[in-house]
C-alpha cells in the first residue's frame, strides 16, 4: 500500500463493504487525465481461486463503484513460474493467472513483500 501512496494515490487497506459481504484488499483512488476520480480494487491473491469467482468479484466491485479490479499474485502463488529454468520452453501456469494474462494482454503482476517489489511476467505464447 505504501507504494501507491508514494506514487501520489490515495490507498486504503482492507476496505469492507458490509452490505455486499465484500472486503477489498487495497482500494486505490486516482485522478484521471480528465480530472475524474477513478477507483480501483486491488486483490492480492495468495491461494488458488476459480476464474468464475474472480469474474463475480469484478462484477460486484463495479456495482460497488470501482472502475476496475486489478489482480496481483503473491510470490508464494507464482513460485513455480519464478523458479522456471532460464530458456525453458514450457511452464504450467494456474488457470486464474492465464485468465488475467488473457484479459489484460499485459502479462501478470507478482508481489514479493520481502523484497518490497512487484514484477511483471509476460508469456511468449499461451497454450491451453
Amino acid at each position: 500500500m505504501e507504494n501507491f501512496v508514494e506514487l501520489g494515490y490515495h490507498a486504503q487497506m482492507e476496505v469492507v463493504h458490509h452490505e455486499a459481504g465484500r472486503r477489498v484488499d487495497v482500494a486505490v483512488a486516482l485522478t484521471g487525465s480528465t480530472g475524474r476520480q477513478r477507483n480501483v480494487a486491488v486483490e492480492v491473491q495468495d491461494s488458488p481461486i476459480q476464474v468464475d469467482t474472480m469474474q463475480a468479484r469484478g462484477r460486484l466491485d463495479r456495482a460497488l463503484g470501482y472502475d476496475a479490479t486489478a489482480w496481483i499474485f503473491s510470490r508464494h502463488r507464482a513460485d513455480a513460474l519464478l523458479r522456471a529454468e532460464p530458456g525453458r520452453t514450457q511452464v504450467r501456469a494456474p488457470e486464474e493467472m492465464l485468465w488475467v494474462v488473457d484479459r489484460t494482454g499485459q502479462g501478470m503482476h507478482i508481489i514479493d513483500p520481502e523484497a518490497r517489489s512487484i514484477r511483471r511476467i509476460v508469456f511468449g505464447s499461451v497454450f491451453p
